[in-house]
Formats: structure tokens, sequence, C-alpha cells
């Protein structure tokens, strides 16, 4: 997937580690920043310090690609920190696996800078491929408190053959991954143009926002489910709709929304509502 970023150094917010260059064969149809990585031989902890703006909102993603990079095709396993908190842990399937690790962080106000950490763990050498900040509107993705690490993100109308989206579709430059309709489900679409500045502070994508599902049968519904990876965590479900249908004149509809069965809220759509994007996250 071509996306048009660039890529700059990293040497300007960290003075450890050692750049390395990943096996060749894994770096078949590979972009950056997963050609090459920063490995840290020495010490326990390392930080990037990284310069941010007083109380603006970020996507901070941090990427890992092993490729095999030292030669002993055996991925470690080590933990990611944010600050002094344990952001999570990395684990590989393989070395072909490539991870990527999401934030969206709140700066409180007068803090200049924030900390990206790799802690080794005992079970081999911690790396980072790449580091992205993302500006995000304050607006969006409101929490009580802290920062919240995404579960998942889908486009629930995202057709089997495509491979998702991400920047330059999405001006933020999230990843779209498709949610797998089941035999049940209807995909939809609309030629026209979702305009994002129409929309909330979200900032949606117009591709992701123009395809859609709904039941083939009218008297059943949407059910999404997941198993909470933790579950002592509070999580946040941003669910997010537009129309791509068009009823006659004299039709309306209501949608309910449900958890665990239980009624959450209630929207009366002049239209169909099918569009349908699911963004959990944790806190």
């Amino acid at each position: 997937m071509t996306t048009g970023i660039n890529y700059t150094s990293d040497a300007n917010f960290i003075d450890t580690g050692e750049i390395k260059m990943v096996f060749p064969e894994y770096r078949d149809k590979k972009q950056q920043p997963y050609e090459s990585l920063r490995m840290f031989p020495e010490g326990i902890r390392n930080c990037y310090k990284i310069n941010v703006i007083s109380r603006s909102k970020y996507l901070i993603r941090a990427c890992f690609y092993y490729g095999n990079y030292d030669g002993q095709d055996k991925s470690p396993e080590f933990e990611l920190h944010f600050g002094a908190n344990l952001w999570d842990s990395v684990t590989f399937d393989d070395a072909s696996t490539d991870i990527n690790k999401e934030l969206i962080h709140f700066v409180p106000d007068g803090v200049s800078n924030v900390h990206v950490c790799l802690v080794n763990t005992g079970f081999g050498v911690p790396f980072i491929s790449g580091i992205e900040l993302r500006p995000l509107s304050n607006e969006s993705y409101e929490a009580q408190v802290g920062s919240l690490a995404l579960e998942w993100l889908y486009d629930t109308g995202l057709m089997v053959n495509t491979r998702g989206y991400r920047y330059p579709e999405d001006v933020h430059d999230r990843f779209w991954y498709i949610y797998e309709s089941l035999d049940n489900w209807e995909q939809l679409n609309t030629s026209s143009t979702i305009d994002p500045d129409n929309q909330n502070s979200f900032e949606l994508p117009s591709v992701v926002m123009s395809t859609a599902i709904k039941p083939k049968n009218v008297n059943e519904s949407l059910n999404f489910c997941w198993q909470p990876t933790d579950q002592s965590a509070e999580y946040y479900i941003f669910m997010h709709f537009t129309e791509v249908e068009k009823l006659q004149p004299n039709q309306t509809r209501f949608q309910y929304i449900t958890k665990n069965g239980k009624s959450k809220m209630t929207y009366l759509l002049w239209s169909t509502c099918t569009q349908l994007l699911v963004t959990v996250v944790k806190q």
C-alpha cells in the first residue's frame, strides 16, 4: 500500500541503540518504516523523548518488524512503555509478522514532550521499527482520564477483496481493516461523496463511510462480539453512522443499540442507517 508518507531519522530523539536492516528476503513489498530498525542490546530501559504540543491530542503508533535482522531467526519478546507506565507487551508469531501498537493521548497543560520506552524483560533484545505521531481533534475519542489503547478499528462495509485503508484516504492515517461479513448481512455502497468536513470531529474518510452493511432480514439485527483482552480495563466503543440508502419521503426508522442485551441508546433516522464503523479502545 503506497502512502506517500516520508519518514525521518530517529537520531534526534534518542542517543542509544544500533541501526540494523532486516534480511533482504523479508523486505519484499515492505515500505518504510519496516525495512530498518533500532535495536537496544545495552540497558534494561531505553527511551525516546519526543516533542509535542501542550493541550493537543495525538494518535501515537509504535511499529515493529523483526525480519530476522540478527540472523538468529528467533523473535524477541519485550515490553513497550509510555512514560513510566506499561503500554503493552510485544510478541511475534514469526519473523515476517509486523506489529503496530497505538495510543490516543491528550497532552496535559504544561507538558512539552512524551517518552516511548523499550524495556528488556530477559527474552531477547528489544527493538523498534518506527514511531508515528498523528494529530487528532481534541473533541474526538474523549475519555474520562488517561490515554486510550486501540483494540481494533473496523470498516464494516469494506469489500473482501480490499486490503483496507490508511493515509492518504484517512487524513489522520488510521488503519481501517475489514470486518468479515456474515451470510445474513448485506453489503451496500453509495457513489455519493461523504464529505468529512461535514461530519463531526472524527473526520472519517469518505471512502470508508460510503460503504455499509445491513441485515438481509429486516427483522434481524447486526451483532458484534469480542472477548476483552483485559477483564479489569474500561472499554470505550465508538460507532459511526451515515446514510447510504434512500427511502421514501414518508419513511422513518428507529435504530436501537444494545450492549449484552440491555438498551444503551436509540436513534431516530429519517432513513435506514446502514453504516457502522466500530472502534474499540481500552483505558
